[in-house]
């Protein structure tokens, strides 16, 4: 009688214990999908844009700027970004003669690509060119830059902008120009070019300038082996009223156990983290 009532007793506790563990079980599962429905409803395709500069100073009739524009796909977003300049604060007058000509008083922009593949997951973008002339008018403009998702389906014009403040100055804009001589070097397989690179503050340009340089055609233009060929002494050259010229020793050597012997072109670039945009010179340098 005593077995009877304790193995009654023991399958009570194992019922209990049962229906306890379905339980905890059930609640569990709902709460993952539950997760997982509010995960799916949060996470609509979409994208990103970004645009550097954000800020840009030039002169009227001076040279030309690039404003960089990049795209990123979120949650799996795929199609075509039509990129371009949607609008710009005060607008220009457009005046047109009695031929049909017209002309602007504000900025002209430029651009080589207007649709952008974006594939899921990943990135892409291109430039803006932005230069103002004689006939602009001298201004701070807010430029909005906006890309549209023209590709149909699920995401088709979506679209985001991004604005950039652009300053037209008549003239006199501090700043700086950067030259190299020589610009065409011939040396001996693996022995150094040597080139000076020179930077010069204008209108009373005050700053530091960060040079980087980027190696490429023939074996350089594919390969990891060329980031370290080159190297600049000093690198990060300072401008001030005092001293407002500052010669950089440019100096390459190419390996020849890694590297070919070959033309090989370097794109020396500077960077101020100010509104200006960045300089750059072309070396090309053959080793025979």
């Amino acid at each position: 009688m005593q077995i009877l009532e304790s193995l009654a007793r023991n399958k009570s506790r194992l019922l209990i214990l049962f229906v306890v563990t379905s339980l905890a079980l059930s609640i569990g599962q709902n709460q993952l999908y539950a997760l997982a429905s509010s995960t799916s409803a949060t996470c609509k395709p979409d994208f990103t844009i970004t645009v550097s500069p954000t800020s840009l100073t030039m002169v009227k009739g001076g040279p030309a700027a690039s404003i960089g524009v990049g795209f990123k796909s979120l949650c799996g977003l795929s199609g075509t970004i039509n990129l371009g300049v949607r609008g710009i604060t005060p607008q220009p007058t457009v005046t047109c003669n009695s031929k049909g000509v017209c002309t602007s008083n504000g900025p002209v922009f430029k651009q080589c690509c207007y649709d952008l593949p974006l594939g899921a997951g990943g990135s892409t973008g291109n430039h803006i060119t932005v230069s103002a002339t004689q006939s602009t008018r001298a201004t701070t403009y807010q430029v909005r830059i906006s890309g549209e998702n023209i590709q149909g389906g699920c995401c088709y014009g979506i679209t985001h902008s991004a604005n950039v403040t652009l300053t037209v100055a008549s003239c006199c804009v501090a700043s700086f120009t950067i030259a190299a001589s020589p610009t065409t070097i011939k040396v001996p397989a693996g022995q150094a070019a040597n080139s000076a690179v020179t930077a010069t503050a204008q209108n009373g340009f005050s700053g530091t300038i960060y040079y980087s340089t980027l190696v490429s055609g023939g074996f350089c233009s594919t390969s990891t082996y060329c980031g370290d060929v080159c190297s600049l002494q000093p690198w990060n050259p300072t401008l001030s009223p005092t001293v407002t010229s500052v010669t950089s020793a440019l100096s390459c050597t190419f390996d020849p156990s890694l590297i070919p012997k070959g033309t090989y072109t370097v794109l020396v670039t500077t960077n101020c983290y100010c509104a200006l945009p960045s300089r750059n010179v072309t070396i090309t340098i053959t080793e025979t």
